[in-house]
């Protein structure tokens, strides 16, 4: 717990389905650290998929300036995580081919192309519509310092952004 108490988080952001340990939450609110859970069903085979409301609001929570600086992470750091990194990386206007290759790389030996074809049919366009219908529901999000101003820690521990 050195590690991740030398991060200095203001969040941790689970995708995890299951329940947190209880040790981790009492660490996180032993050090001010606020634990958002949003468990997400990975891409598993043509008929079990990311839920895409679902991840879009991950999607809204990750690139929160507020929320930052954040953590990450699954079960193993791979697939969903590499999806919701593939995505911010979308935004950030990566070539595809670089966020592919990354995505590979972390999810190696297992990659799924599921999770590649999920990366690649994002669309900035499917962002700005949640960022819209949040802004109607009264919560502001700045586009301009949301995509460019994004940290996000993997569960590994490796930076990037």
């Amino acid at each position: 717990m050195k590690f991740l108490a030398c991060l200095k988080l203001k969040s941790v952001v689970s995708l995890v389905l299951e329940d947190y340990p209880t040790a981790l939450v009492d660490f996180y609110n032993r050090s001010g650290t606020e634990l958002i859970t949003m468990g997400l069903e990975g891409n598993k085979g043509a008929f079990k998929g990311i839920d895409k409301e679902g991840f879009m609001e991950v999607m809204r929570t990750v690139m929160n300036p507020d929320k930052r600086p954040l953590l990450i992470h699954c079960n193993k750091g791979k697939h969903r995580t590499g999806c919701v990194i593939g995505c911010v990386r979308r935004l950030r206007g990566w070539a595809v081919s670089s966020i592919v290759d990354e995505y590979m790389l972390f999810a190696s030996p297992k990659p799924r192309l599921e999770d590649q074809k999920f990366i690649e049919s994002f669309l900035r366009g499917d962002y700005e519509a949640a960022e819209k219908a949040l802004r109607e529901c009264d919560y502001q999000v700045n586009s301009s310092d949301s995509v460019d101003n994004t940290v996000v820690e993997y569960s590994d521990g490796a930076t990037d952004i």
